[in-house]
């Protein structure tokens, strides 16, 4: 029986943020969309839909955790002062 290669084992599967190794195929790994969306017709300039209409997926992957801490501001060199 020969051995198959994980994703792992691929080079280039880094985390965008940390620089860390991660599995593309993992549930808990996020992938960069990149899209348009429709601006909503309500006061806000800023608010745009949710629903992506022409979505465009890019070779970028980042921990869900990473994501998550730059959502809140802080960056992943900042974990240590945490």
């Amino acid at each position: 029986m020969t051995a198959t290669k994980s994703s792992l084992d691929a080079p280039g599967y880094r985390c965008f943020y940390c620089g860390g190794a991660l599995d593309p195929d993992a549930v808990d790994t996020m992938q960069r969309v990149v899209g348009w969306g429709r601006k909503h017709a309500v006061g806000s300039r800023r608010a745009v839909s949710t629903n992506i209409e022409a979505r465009e997926l890019r070779n970028e992957f980042a921990h869900d955790n990473c994501v998550r801490r730059i959502k809140r501001g802080i960056a992943p060199a900042q974990e240590a002062l945490l």
